[in-house]
């Protein structure tokens, strides 16, 4: 865990020093079926959503305990539309980085041209 915390304040220019112990009970619990891959994508997911000081429940998606299978997670309105979450996401790095898309750009990792693209797709623009 120390490894992501110090690999991604460097990438997002943080300073998170550890994870809550709630947010720990529910990585500990959880099954992880795509291993330590997983558990980085779940760290740098947090710090995207804006994990600061420590990264907490909140910083987390919903994690069960057990493998979900597709048929019980893909209900009616389960799984939000990727463009959404993209949009959600923008929107916050742009927040975070009080409307430098620049910097929201470094910190999602696609480039500025692509901020400006999404936003004019999005009808934010």
């Amino acid at each position: 865990m120390n490894h992501f915390l110090r690999r991604f304040n460097r990438r997002f220019r943080r300073d998170v020093r550890g994870i809550t112990p709630e947010a720990l009970a529910a990585l500990e619990v959880y099954d992880f079926p795509g291993n330590v891959r997983e558990l980085e994508n779940l760290v740098e997911r947090a710090y995207a959503m804006g994990a600061h000081e420590q990264i907490t429940l909140a910083d987390l998606p919903t994690l069960s305990p057990s493998i979900a299978t597709p048929s019980a997670t893909a209900t009616a309105g389960a799984i939000p539309q990727l463009a959404d979450v993209e949009k959600e996401l923008i929107l916050r790095a742009l927040a975070f980085y009080r409307s430098d898309k620049e910097a929201a750009a470094k910190a999602l990792g696609i480039s500025r041209r692509t901020i400006y693209r999404r936003l004019k797709e999005y009808g934010v623009l």
